[in-house]
């Protein structure tokens, strides 16, 4: 759904009583309201992302040899893989950049494909995350290029003309995250009246879809291959 589709449903509904639009008649969101309302939609997104496992995606990293610490920035992203730096070492692929939405490390894979145990005491070939977005990787582990597969974040919105990609059954969570925060930020008795009703729903939703597990993980791992640098 379009951003600007999404802002129509909520003043058609959650919304519609706040005063923020231009006419009751219209239903059009007032202009002044525009940036606050796409700040709440993001801010609600990342929430949901964050705890269900809606999007993976999955990069490239050369292990260095003595290199213990790999943090996972994109300012370590390797725009350039012909030019190895000690400081670059992680790529997608000739056509994308890592883009910081890394929420949760899934799984590692060797160069062969096989999977790495991840935070295993008990392997000594185990990596590790001591931080969300940092890998420690034993100083014995061979160089070689592993592929990470993550859980990534939904990408920021800001125009009528974004997308936002959600489930169906989650648009109308994000519609609950919205007004309880624009509710929030409201003083008369009503508007904290409906953010306590909407911060009811939606937790009430969270929890539901948390009781079912709608959106359990279900992760199998990446099959990209490695056609780089002479990896197969």
């Amino acid at each position: 759904m379009k951003v600007g589709a999404f802002i129509n449903k909520l003043t058609n509904t959650t919304l519609r009583n706040l005063g923020i639009t231009e006419s009751v008649v219209s239903r059009k969101l007032n202009e002044e309201y525009r940036e606050e309302i796409i700040d709440y939609i993001n801010s609600g997104l990342l929430e949901l992302y964050d705890k269900f496992q809606l999007k993976v995606d999955s990069f490239y990293l050369e292990v260095r040899e003595g290199k213990t610490h790999y943090t996972l920035s994109s300012e370590h992203d390797l725009t350039n893989w012909h030019e190895p730096s000690q400081d670059l070492y992680i790529w997608k692929d000739t056509e994308g950049n890592f883009e910081d939405d890394l929420v949760k490390v899934l799984l590692i894979r060797d160069h062969s494909g096989r999977e790495i145990p991840l935070n295993d005491p008990n392997d000594i070939f185990s990596i590790y995350t001591p931080e969300f977005n940092v890998l420690e990787i034993p100083v014995h582990f061979p160089s070689q290029i592993i592929t990470v597969d993550y859980q990534a974040k939904h990408k920021t919105v800001s125009a009528d003309t974004d997308d936002i990609v959600l489930p169906d059954s989650l648009y109308d969570v994000l519609s609950f995250y919205v007004a309880m925060q624009a509710c929030s930020n409201m003083n008369s008795e009503g508007a904290i009246a409906n953010a306590n009703k909407y911060t009811q729903l939606y937790e009430n939703a969270i929890q539901k879809f948390e009781n079912l597990g709608t959106f359990e993980p279900r992760h199998k791992g990446s099959d990209r291959k490695f056609y780089l640098r002479g990896w197969c």
